[in-house]
């Protein structure tokens, strides 16, 4: 009956539960109100393992689709050929449901060149929305050093280090040199 699931156990990354055999700490046998007959809701059975991860979700920066549950979508519950059980590489997982992240400007930041979301983004959530890994501007400081060499110096001699990068600058596209 569950042939998929034996083919799926067979890939290189494996839900250690599901590669266990012990079904039941998953699925209910005999019903459910779920799909794919889960013992709770998603949020709740992936949750109770992955606390990490249901912490991030439901903080300030917490991915959309990771709250309301959605594993799934990102992830195969049994097995994958992708390391963390991810349905295909990180960098092609975003742009399937963020496809339009910087195609509105000719002048494109890097990581978004690179289609490297992971960069500036964490999967499941951050400190600060929209899944930040680091609130601004430490996280932009990753990078850019505003308090001396060409930051500096595009910004009028000011040491930037604190400043509100977003008030002048847009993180993914713009029409103009320097975002």
């Amino acid at each position: 009956c569950h042939g998929g699931v034996e083919q799926e156990l067979r890939r290189p990354a494996t839900h250690p539960v599901a590669k266990s055999g012990d079904c039941a700490k998953c699925h209910a046998s005999h019903g459910g109100e779920t799909h794919g007959l889960l013992v709770q809701k998603p949020t709740q059975l992936c949750g109770s393992c992955h606390t990490d991860i249901a912490k991030k979700a439901a903080g300030p920066g917490g991915h959309t689709v990771v709250a309301r549950g959605e594993c799934a979508a990102c992830h195969e519950p049994h097995g994958s050929r992708e390391a963390h059980l991810l349905k295909a590489g990180a960098k092609e997982l975003c742009v399937t449901c963020h496809a339009s992240v910087g195609k509105d400007g000719d002048h494109v930041h890097q990581p978004v060149k690179d289609n490297d979301c992971l960069r500036c983004h964490d999967a499941h959530g951050g400190p600060a929305p929209p899944s930040l890994a680091k609130a601004v501007p430490a996280l932009c400081q990753d990078c850019h050093d505003g308090a001396t060499g060409p930051m500096k110096l595009a910004h009028s001699g000011s040491d930037v280090t604190g400043g509100r990068c977003l008030d002048c600058h847009t993180a993914h596209a713009a029409k103009r040199a320097g975002l």
